[in-house]
């Protein structure tokens, strides 16, 4: 994962955005189910800032191509938006606090994925999507 955080950091002003933040609602107390996803809600909660877009990964969510997630960071940019935050619930996912929240949800499909590769996937689609923007030639169609 660091080596597409790297790659991103430097390509983000280029295409108009401010280094992209992914938040985690990482509890380390034995909870489970809904209390476990409300105790991780209240720490993301915590951390949003006014004026940000919220992307966050939920099973549920659209299931964009690497083109139209592009284009959907290419829509918030040319709208004036600086800062995006992607949101990665835990085990039991997102709390609906945090959904109802979000501006827009995404999925990487239908399948359950463990949070590292999740985190893994999102890194290098956001690399994808900005060098899709800037016109660079990663992205072969």
């Amino acid at each position: 994962m660091q080596i597409y955080e790297k790659r991103t950091a430097p390509l983000a002003p280029k295409v108009g955005f401010g280094v992209p933040v992914t938040l985690e609602g990482s509890v380390k107390k034995n909870l489970s189910g809904e209390e476990l996803k409300k105790a991780e809600a209240e720490i993301l909660l915590k951390n949003l800032q006014e004026g940000e877009i919220l992307i966050a990964l939920d099973e549920r969510g659209a299931t964009p191509t690497s083109e139209e997630f592009a284009g959907i960071l290419t829509e918030y940019r040319d709208c004036g938006v600086k800062s995006i935050r992607f949101l990665i619930g835990g085990a039991d996912g997102l709390h609906t606090d945090i959904l109802r929240k979000a501006h827009k949800k995404i999925a990487f499909g239908k399948m359950t994925l463990p949070h590292k590769l999740a985190r893994v996937l999102l890194y290098e689609q956001i690399y994808r999507a900005f060098t899709l923007i800037a016109g660079l030639p990663y992205h072969k169609p």
